[in-house]
């Protein structure tokens, strides 16, 4: 199972950084998130999901993360109720949740079409139309 906890992605973050030199990461992806799933409910899974969410985006506003995703090969594939299914359009409402966790409850950095962070600004503007690829 890969691990989706606030405090261990926070480390893995940290570690990152100081590995790559780097100050900010351009992108950082949850990787098989769904693999919780053998293990958990979707409730849980859900609210660890909201955790992870909150994380990252607090990650972006302290500069160390400029964008995040989901990464998986099937949960967005596999047909609904499969074990591994992660529904693409339950992902920004979940970013939503998110946002109460935080100090600022801005959650506009979060596209309601895409599971990942992305950019503003205008010259953006055609992107936003689409959803992220995965």
């Amino acid at each position: 199972m890969h691990c989706i906890a606030p405090r261990y992605l926070d480390n893995q973050i940290e570690r990152s950084r100081r590995n790559l030199g780097l100050e900010t990461i351009d992108l950082f992806y949850l990787h098989n998130p769904e693999s919780q799933l053998a293990d958990v409910s979707q409730a849980v899974f859900h609210e660890r999901l909201e955790q992870a969410f909150a994380l990252l985006e607090s990650s972006v506003k302290a500069g160390k993360l400029r964008y995040y995703g989901v990464a998986t090969w099937n949960a967005f594939r596999v047909p609904g109720g499969s074990r591994d299914y992660i529904s693409l359009p339950t992902l920004p409402s979940l970013h939503e949740k998110s946002a109460a966790r935080r100090i600022t409850s801005d959650s506009s950095s979060f596209p309601s079409t895409s599971p990942c962070r992305r950019p503003s600004g205008s010259r953006i503007r055609r992107w936003r139309k689409r959803t992220c690829p995965f």
